[in-house]
C-alpha cells in the first residue's frame, strides 16, 4: 500500500479546510465590541500579509520562515525554517522504506482591518471588603471578580469560595471605564479559539502527524510601533507538525486532490484545491 505524504502546499490547504470546517470556528460565539455582532471568518488565504481587499476577519495559513521579514509579516522564529529534516530510518536513502522526521512550522494568521482604535468599555466587578469598607487581609486576586455583560460573566455567588471565612465581610459592586481597541479585543479571543481548534486536529485524512501549538503573538497590540497598526490588526498562531517524509520517489503517492468534501452536522462544504480528483472526508 502506497504511503500518502503531503507536499507543503497540500498540507497548508488541508489545514485551511480542517479549520474552516471545524464546528466551533463555524459558530465562534465571539463578538465585535462596537457592533455587538458575532464575527465569523469571512475569507481564507494561503499566504500572509496585510489584507487590502476583503472586509471582515481574514484567516491565512502559510509556512513560517526565517528570512528577513517585511511589514505585516510575523517575526522570524530565530533560526527556524519552514521545514526541518533529520534522519529517521537506517539504511540507504534511496530505499522505498527510508524516511526522515520532518518538522513543519505553519503560521495561522488572523487579520482584521478596522480604523476604530479607542472605545470605552464599562466593566463591572464584585469586590469583597470588610464590614467597614476596608481591604481584606487575603490575596487581592481572590477578592475581586469581573462582570462583562452577557459575553463574559465571571462573577458568581461562589466568589467567596476562596475565602477561609466570610465573617466580617461585605460584597460591593463597582464599575471601571477602560479604553479598548475593538479589533485587538476580537483577535485576542479568536487566537485562543484557533489554538483550541488546532489542538482538536490530530490528523487530516489521509495524512498522519503529531502537532503542537507553539506560540501566539499579537504584534499590533501597540499602534505606536508602526503607524499602519492603527488600521491593520494582526495576530499569529504558530503550529508545529511532525511527519515522516519519504526519501525515495518510487511508489510514493502525492495525493492529487482537487476538492475536499467535509460534513459538519447537516451541512456539507466542498473546497476546491485545484489538485486533481475529489477526496471525501466522512
Amino acid at each position: 500500500m502506497a504511503r500518502v505524504f503531503p507536499t507543503t502546499r497540500q498540507l497548508v490547504l488541508s489545514t485551511i479546510v480542517a479549520l474552516a470546517s471545524h464546528p466551533r470556528i463555524q459558530n465562534p460565539n465571539i463578538f465585535y465590541l462596537k457592533s455587538k455582532k458575532e464575527t465569523k471568518i469571512s475569507s481564507w488565504r494561503s499566504f500572509g500579509g496585510y489584507e487590502l481587499q476583503d472586509e471582515g476577519l481574514v484567516c491565512s495559513v502559510y509556512p513560517a520562515y526565517s528570512s528577513k521579514t517585511a511589514k505585516g509579516s510575523p517575526p522570524p522564529l530565530g533560526r527556524q525554517t519552514s521545514i526541518v529534516y533529520k534522519p529517521y530510518t537506517l539504511g540507504s536513502r534511496t530505499d522505498a522504506s527510508s524516511s526522515d522526521e520532518a518538522t513543519y512550522t505553519l503560521v495561522v494568521e488572523l487579520a482584521y482591518r478596522d480604523p476604530n482604535f479607542s472605545e470605552i468599555m464599562t466593566l463591572g466587578y464584585d469586590q469583597l471588603l470588610t464590614i467597614d469598607g476596608g481591604p481584606l487581609l487575603t490575596p487581592h486576586g481572590t477578592t475581586v471578580m469581573v462582570h462583562e455583560g452577557g459575553s463574559l460573566n465571571l462573577a458568581t455567588d461562589d466568589i467567596e469560595s476562596g475565602q477561609p471565612s466570610l465573617e466580617g465581610t461585605q460584597r460591593t459592586y463597582q464599575t471601571l471605564d477602560i479604553k479598548v481597541n475593538p479589533a485587538e479585543e476580537l483577535l485576542r479571543e479568536y487566537a485562543e479559539l484557533i489554538r483550541l481548534a488546532l489542538n482538536d486536529i490530530r490528523g487530516i485524512v489521509p495524512f498522519r502527524f503529531t502537532s503542537q501549538v507553539k506560540s501566539i503573538d499579537f504584534p499590533t497590540t501597540s499602534w505606536t510601533r508602526e503607524s499602519e497598526d492603527v488600521l491593520f490588526h494582526i495576530a499569529f498562531v504558530v503550529w508545529e507538525l511532525t511527519l515522516y517524509a519519504p526519501n525515495a520517489w518510487k511508489d510514493i503517492y502525492f495525493m492529487p486532490v482537487n476538492s475536499i468534501t467535509t460534513e459538519t452536522g447537516a451541512e456539507k462544504q466542498v473546497l476546491d484545491l485545484g489538485l486533481g480528483p475529489t477526496f471525501s472526508i466522512p
